[in-house]
């Protein structure tokens, strides 16, 4: 089944393929911002855990198991707070 023109598919394709290219070639998936490329993604550190939502729009976030992970995390420091 082919993706009609003005579907919100095509528009998240281009910035993947986009993306990929520029992660390629530079090491950096956003090294600039245009009308496709609407956020910049920072550098992925554990202190900072930077991801991307690539859907309709770009969102950069933060923590992406936060919610999920914080019972384990506190569940770690009561039981082992090393």
């Amino acid at each position: 089944m082919p993706i009609l023109p003005g579907n919100v598919a095509l528009t998240v394709r281009r910035r993947m393929v986009r993306m990929w290219v520029n992660f390629a070639q530079t090491g950096n998936p956003t090294p600039t911002i245009d009308s496709l490329i609407t956020a910049r993604w920072e550098r992925y550190t554990n202190a900072n855990q930077e991801f991307m939502d690539i859907n309709v729009n770009l969102t950069p976030s933060r923590r992406p198991y936060n919610g999920r992970l914080e019972p384990w995390h506190e569940f770690q420091n009561r039981f082992a707070p090393w």
